[in-house]
């Protein structure tokens, strides 16, 4: 049998790697288990193609042009982070980022309305593929010194974010003003000394999770706005690039 691959092991816990030596056959059930469970889950809550339920007019993003732009993007982003890998972050730079992210949200607003949930299902989840595979290539190559800052601002924007869209009324009021503040602002001024290091798996764990609802309420955002608005946000963007850089800020420099 086949041993496990070390890149599966360089990024498991030091149990699987102990299973591993001692059984390999047990290693390699319990990792095509957890495969199977994770595809299993992610079939099951890929539910975009329920928003247009009951819904008789077809929003204006759901057409078959857009819809073609945005699979033209997707195999671009497939095939240029297969190819160049990191590198190829850097044409995203600028509005290139929201144009890609509006194009996908229109693939799959078209086939959430156009076709069978199973092909909807399957859209949402290349689409996901993709936002978590950048996930990855960010993760890579953010520094070890700034791993930290970016958990803890991805993690509050994942929590704000779901904290806003789930909960209502008090609730929501409390954590948003009270519990979310007093629970990561004192984690962003941790002390040097106090930060544990921060793995590459679970950096994009959080990077991606942001990434998956980002993508979207990006995308919506780009469509509406005008289009003499639009053309400032990449100017506004290297310029803020170029900022960062001669300040140093972490993850500008290289």
């Amino acid at each position: 049998m086949p041993s496990i691959p070390s890149w599966v092991l360089s990024h498991a816990r030091p149990e699987f790697g102990r299973l591993a030596r001692l059984c390999p056959i047990c290693a390699w059930a319990v990792l095509l288990i957890l495969i199977v469970w994770f595809i299993l889950s992610l079939w099951y809550f890929a539910r975009g193609y329920q928003l247009f339920q009951g819904v008789e007019k077809r929003p204006f993003e759901a057409t078959g042009a857009k819809a073609g732009a945005g699979l033209a993007w997707m195999v671009a982003l497939i095939v240029f982070l297969w190819l160049a890998g990191p590198k190829s972050l850097v044409p995203l730079l600028g509005d290139t980022i929201f144009v890609a992210f509006a194009a996908l949200f229109c693939l799959e607003r078209f086939v959430w309305w156009k076709f069978p949930p199973s092909i909807g299902k399957a859209t949402e989840l290349a689409v996901l593929a993709v936002y978590w595979w950048l996930a990855w290539l960010v993760a890579l190559k953010i520094p070890a010194g700034a791993a930290w800052y970016a958990l803890v601002m991805t993690a509050a924007a994942s929590s704000v974010w779901f904290v806003y869209v789930k909960l209502t009324g008090a609730i929501r009021t409390i954590l948003l003003r009270n519990v979310l503040p007093g629970i990561f602002l004192p984690c962003l001024f941790l002390p040097a000394s106090l930060r544990p290091s921060i793995p590459t798996a679970i950096l994009c764990l959080s990077i991606g999770l942001m990434f998956s609802w980002l993508g979207v309420i990006v995308g919506a955002f780009w469509l509406k706005l005008p289009e003499e608005i639009s053309g400032f946000i990449a100017p506004i963007w290297f310029a803020t690039s170029l900022v960062c850089q001669k300040l140093h800020v972490p993850g500008f420099v290289d």
